[in-house]
């Protein structure tokens, strides 16, 4: 249980308005407490800390709980934690830039892939020093537009006839769910400026070593053998059936695609923590981030 960071998630009528949500979420984390940690939780056991951000009157363990449209998740952490989740949905040229710095613009746009060592160089010494000067830079733009009234109001109206393209959505939907996650790790929520809140990833997927062969079965014919995927995957174990093969060591079969988690070490920030995140059926994508560096979330779907 030390360090081990455990995230749930369950689907939900996407008919469910915002309250039904709130319901389901408080609902998962009894849930999760129970099942990650023998705890019985209360309604007037949930307060909120300064900052809004809702915690135990215990202090411990930590949780977030995020809800969109057909989705509600909770993260049950030893230490600080923040979650959020987003379904595809209509973005806006106005909105991108009202979120985001000009790298990560770059990258909603034209899916500019960050080599790792340009990512982290970006956000380290003369990087977060260029990304100051760029914010400077973005913020005498925009009172220059600014003065040109007229101009900005048409060119907002024209924003908002447009919308970004299914994939260019999804890359801000990705920045969108980092920056959340941060700033409810750290209780400050989306009151702070997003833009200042800047994420470079390295769109690789994680690919766990399949097809390498798992333990020796010891002679045990006939048994199920398992072994951890190893990967940030949404099925844990991989399994394979000894088929009277004794002596031999088994082969973990495929695990089909569900190696999606992109890794911290793909993820780099201008700000302290350590982020994860995931892309489920239906097009959610789910963002986590920790205080503190974490053993491999186990990711689970319960159904309320």
């Amino acid at each position: 249980m030390e360090n081990q960071l455990n995230v749930c998630y369950a689907r939900i009528s996407k008919e469910q308005g915002a309250k039904a949500q709130y319901r389901y979420g408080r609902e998962l984390l009894k849930q999760a407490l129970k099942t990650v940690y023998q705890l019985e939780i209360t309604e007037q056991e949930i307060v909120c800390a300064q900052g809004g951000k809702p915690v135990l009157t215990s202090g411990w363990p930590w949780f977030n709980i995020s809800h969109c449209r057909g989705l509600v998740a909770c993260a049950v952490s030893p230490c600080p934690v923040g979650l959020d989740v987003e379904s595809f949905r209509r973005v806006t040229p106005a909105l991108v830039r009202r979120v985001c710095c000009q790298k990560e613009m770059q990258y909603v746009e034209n899916g500019l892939k960050i080599p790792q060592e340009e990512g982290k160089q970006l956000f380290s010494g003369d990087g977060r020093q260029a990304l100051l000067e760029e914010q400077n830079d973005g913020r005498r733009a925009a009172l220059e537009e600014k003065r040109d009234g007229n101009q900005a109001v048409m060119d907002a109206r024209s924003d908002h006839k447009q919308a970004l393209t299914q994939e260019q959505a999804q890359r801000f939907l990705r920045l969108w769910t980092l920056k959340e996650s941060y700033l409810k790790m750290t209780g400050t929520g989306i009151r702070s400026a997003l833009d200042q809140v800047q994420f470079a990833i390295e769109e690789k997927k994680h690919e766990r070593a399949c097809a390498q062969p798992l333990q020796e079965h010891g002679g045990r014919c006939g048994q199920t053998v398992e072994e951890d995927c190893g990967g940030w995957c949404e099925q844990a174990l991989v399994e394979e059936d000894c088929g009277g093969r004794c002596g031999q060591a088994l082969v973990a079969r495929d695990c089909v695609g569900r190696c999606e988690w992109i890794l911290p070490s793909q993820i780099w920030s201008n700000q302290s923590g350590v982020f994860g995140q995931i892309k489920l059926k239906e097009d959610y994508i789910l963002s986590v981030c920790t205080i503190e560096k974490m053993r491999e979330p186990i990711l689970q779907e319960v159904f309320l």
